[in-house]
């Protein structure tokens, strides 16, 4: 799923009264600090899903070869459409999607 024309606000039971830049850890960047890098220094520019790929090559130090193939098996599921939903474990006796 990828929004778009959409203003995604926090939560209204949300706790925290203002933003904090996420920073890296140990000295090597987490998927936090990646995403907000990307999205900072290019803003409006990549979708939820161009973020999300960039990131897994830049945490995983992979080239930029062959990125569509690529991007195509990074986005390939097999799961079923609700395997990653936590009510599904108690609502789901399995999956038969």
């Amino acid at each position: 799923m990828s929004y778009k024309n959409t203003f995604i606000t926090s939560s209204e039971d949300s706790t925290v009264d203002s933003a904090v830049e996420p920073v890296p850890r140990n000295g090597k960047p987490t998927i936090a600090s990646i995403q907000y890098e990307l999205i900072k220094h290019n803003p409006y520019k990549y979708t939820e899903e161009d973020v999300q790929f960039k990131t897994y090559l830049i945490k995983h130090q992979m080239e930029l070869h062959h990125t569509e193939e690529m991007r195509e098996h990074f986005f390939f599921k097999t799961t079923g459409l609700f395997s990653g939903f936590p009510l599904s474990e108690k609502i789901w006796l399995g999956n038969t999607l």
